[in-house]
């Protein structure tokens, strides 16, 4: 029986290995072509880069864990179907739990390493990557200025742009120089044009075409400065050269994104939904007694509210037996407290909807800890049974089973996500419905594949 275990373990690992590594390949392309744009043309050291790729290929493991595990399970067991071990060791009184029992242990130590990389080592690539991502993104900046907006982030320039095309031409383009003075006395204005970056990212050469130059110049005699009128100058093709003083890439501490959900552990998300929750029922009490003590119980020099209170048993006459002059004050007053309260109250409201957004967040990443342990749980109890009735071996048939079912499991995580995101459905709810919908169709193929039945019987179908 151990060589037979051993036999199942080495049939296992070497697909699994590989299914990981294609898997977290593919993940992180899609990843890189996602964040390209903000890496490409910033000179960045090759160590920067694979230090920025060794983070972000930590973080696909939530999505190449549960595929690696349900392609490789389906590969290992309809390998050892169509090659007829399973059938021999059917033959000689092994069940299908018995034979793939060393695989289940297996995966019960890769859930529990799916739990600890989720709780302890993915927080800290997010956090090391979104940091290194932001501060590649501040690199450079002449490569990101953005359409429709001045763009302040160049010394002594500010640059408006229309337009960008994806080949790099720049469209209706409104340079402001202010190297000279903070005032705008240089001012370019082009059809068009095009920016390129030095080789050592310390110069930006820019070329504008058809526009015109408008120019104030001061000259100062004596104690006097004088101003001249604007001289403008036309151009059909025009070359200058911006000097910039971040060739080199500065790195933070990433302190901004240390309270984000995906950068908590277990722990810190516990107290984190704790304190939020503490800190809206403080606001919840502290809002009604500033409500209480200001709208309802203060007391106002202006007018008299015992004496008007003493004649409120009916609002009309109480408004009928007092003067104009302070029948005005009264419902002046009663009109700025309304608006006062309704002010505070959507104050509240707006705190409340904050800490509500971040309890969410953080609820959600809560219980993110555990699916992927548990996904890859049920993922393999699909594989296993599913590749033993299917019996295809290789790796082209695998891969077609394995997408679907993976795509099955992606689409109702997806779905219920959003819906416990929005408050359509409870967060429990959400967060696991895929694993409980899955659950029951891994007992039905390993009960199948335990009889030794298809998958799917015709009987129920067919007349008697």
């Amino acid at each position: 029986m151990k060589k037979l275990h051993l036999f199942v373990l080495k049939a296992f690992i070497g697909p699994f290995l590989l299914t990981f590594l294609i898997s977290n390949f593919l993940f992180l392309m899609i990843w890189l072509f996602k964040y390209i744009e903000d890496m490409v043309g910033k000179g960045l050291d090759i160590s920067v880069i694979l230090e920025l790729i060794a983070y972000a290929s930590v973080n696909q493991f939530p999505m190449a864990l549960p595929l690696s595990m349900l392609l490789s399970s389906i590969m290992t067991l309809g390998n050892l179907g169509e090659s007829n071990e399973l059938v021999a060791a059917k033959s000689l009184g092994v069940s299908l739990q018995q034979f793939i029992k060393p695989l289940m242990i297996l995966t019960f130590f890769i859930s529990i390493f799916a739990f600890i990389t989720s709780n302890n080592i993915i927080p800290v690539t997010s956090l090391k990557a979104r940091t290194l991502l932001r501060d590649i993104h501040k690199k450079s900046p002449e490569l990101n200025i953005p359409e429709g907006v001045f763009y302040d982030q160049i010394a002594n320039f500010n640059i408006y742009v229309d337009k960008k095309d994806p080949d790099g031409t720049l469209h209706h383009l409104i340079i402001h120089d202010h190297s000279t003075s903070l005032k705008n006395n240089n001012v370019t204005i082009a059809e068009s044009g095009r920016m390129k970056s030095g080789k050592n990212k310390d110069k930006l050469y820019v070329t504008l075409f058809n526009g015109y130059s408008v120019n104030e110049e001061h000259y100062a005699k004596g104690s006097k400065k004088l101003t001249y009128p604007f001289m403008t100058s036309e151009f059909e093709k025009q070359e200058f050269i911006i000097e910039l003083d971040n060739s080199e890439l500065e790195r933070s501490d990433g302190s901004i994104f240390k309270k984000q959900s995906a950068m908590l552990t277990f722990p810190q998300l516990v107290e984190g939904i704790d304190s939020l929750q503490r800190m809206k029922a403080r606001t919840a009490y502290k809002s009604t007694q500033q409500i209480n003590d200001i709208y309802f119980f203060k007391k106002d020099s202006l007018i008299n509210y015992d004496s008007i209170a003493a004649l409120a048993v009916n609002t009309y006459p109480t408004l009928d037996s007092i003067s104009l002059k302070t029948k005005k004050k009264v419902i002046d007053h009663a009109t700025q407290l309304a608006r006062g309260m309704k002010a505070k109250i959507d104050n509240v409201e707006k705190s409340f909807t904050g800490k509500n957004y971040h309890i969410v967040k953080y609820d959600m990443e809560f219980h993110k800890k555990f699916t992927l342990a548990v996904s890859c749980l049920v993922l393999f109890f699909i594989g296993a049974p599913f590749g033993a009735i299917t019996r295809k071996g290789g790796l082209a048939w695998p891969i077609i089973y394995s997408v679907i079912l993976f795509i099955i499991y992606w689409v109702l995580n997806i779905t219920f996500q959003k819906l416990a995101k929005n408050g359509t459905v409870p967060m429990f709810w959400g967060m696991w419905m895929a694993n409980i919908v899955l659950f029951p169709v891994g007992l039905y193929f390993t009960t199948r594949a335990t009889k030794d039945l298809p998958m799917f019987s015709l009987k129920l179908f067919k007349r008697k």
